[in-house]
């Protein structure tokens, strides 16, 4: 799925990032990339959609995610 204004070269590398660790958060990604949260959140939902991962801990701060299967 599209996600208007992201780069889908960023989602792809998110989506890598998130195979090669146990867990990822909405921080963990915002930091190595240098994008906002608010973006963050968009791709995780995206990809929990998707079914590519799986929400792990979930509040109106942090989203924490894992890699579906994992």
């Amino acid at each position: 799925t599209n996600i208007v204004g992201v780069d889908q070269h960023l989602v792809k590398s998110v989506r890598e990032d998130i195979a090669r660790q146990p867990f990822v958060s909405t921080f963990d990604i915002a930091q190595k990339y240098g994008i906002r949260y608010s973006l963050v959140k968009k791709i995780l939902k995206s990809l929990a959609d998707q079914g590519v991962v799986d929400v792990v801990l979930k509040n109106r701060r942090i989203t924490v995610v894992k890699a579906a299967g994992a």
